[in-house]
C-alpha cells in the first residue's frame, strides 16, 4: 500500500512496470511505472507525491530556503509573488520575509532582514505556498528539495530547501 498526496489517496500496488512489461525491480535511469488499484489515471494530478503509507508524504504550510537570486524581474523583498517550481508541481507562492544575504563563500550572513536584494545575491528566505504542495529538506530528500522561482515565464531564482513548517490539516484518506 501508498499514499498519494495531494488528493489523499490509499493506494494498493499492483505491479512496477518499464515500458509496459513487468519487472521485479527499478534501476538508476530506468522510466518506471506503478500500475495501481484503486483510482483513475485523472484522479492523480501533475505533481503528486507518494509515500510509505505508515509515514504519508506531508504538505508544507511554509518553508526556508537558500536560494540564488540570478534574474531581475521587478524587486524581491518581502510579499514578492511568484511560482515555484519543485519536483513536477508548479505552484503559486510568495516570499513572506527575505531573513539574510548570505556570502557565497563563507556561508555567513552578511546583511540580517535586507529590504531588497540584487542580482547575482544568495539569501535565505522564508517561502509559503499560496497551494498545497509536498517538499522535504534537502539534506533529507534532494528531489523534493530543490527548487525554481519563476515569475512571467523567467527563471528569478533557484535554490534548496533548508527547512520546513508541515501542515497539519492534511487531505482525508478516500
Amino acid at each position: 500500500m501508498i499514499w498519494l498526496e495531494p488528493g489523499g489517496l490509499k493506494l494498493e500496488i499492483k505491479s512496477l512496470e518499464s515500458h509496459h512489461e513487468t519487472v521485479e525491480n527499478g534501476s538508476p535511469f530506468v522510466y518506471l511505472s506503478l500500475n495501481v488499484k484503486g483510482v483513475r489515471y485523472t484522479d492523480i494530478a501533475k505533481g503528486s507525491v507518494c509515500g510509505n503509507i505508515e509515514n504519508p508524504p506531508k504538505f508544507v504550510q511554509e518553508f526556508t530556503s537558500e536560494i540564488f537570486f540570478v534574474q531581475r524581474v521587478g524587486k524581491i523583498k518581502n510579499g514578492y509573488n511568484a511560482v515555484l517550481h519543485c519536483h513536477a508541481a508548479r505552484v503559486p507562492c510568495k516570499i513572506d520575509q527575505v531573513l539574510a544575504i548570505i556570502d557565497k563563500k563563507t556561508k555567513k550572513n552578511i546583511s540580517k532582514n535586507p529590504e531588497e536584494v540584487v542580482k547575482g545575491d544568495l539569501i535565505s528566505v522564508r517561502i509559503v505556498p499560496l497551494k498545497p504542495i509536498v517538499l522535504e529538506e534537502f539534506l533529507n530528500f534532494t528531489k523534493l528539495g530543490r527548487l525554481i522561482i519563476r515569475d512571467s515565464n523567467t527563471t528569478v531564482a533557484f535554490g534548496v530547501v533548508k527547512s520546513i513548517v508541515p501542515r497539519f490539516e492534511q487531505s482525508m484518506a478516500k
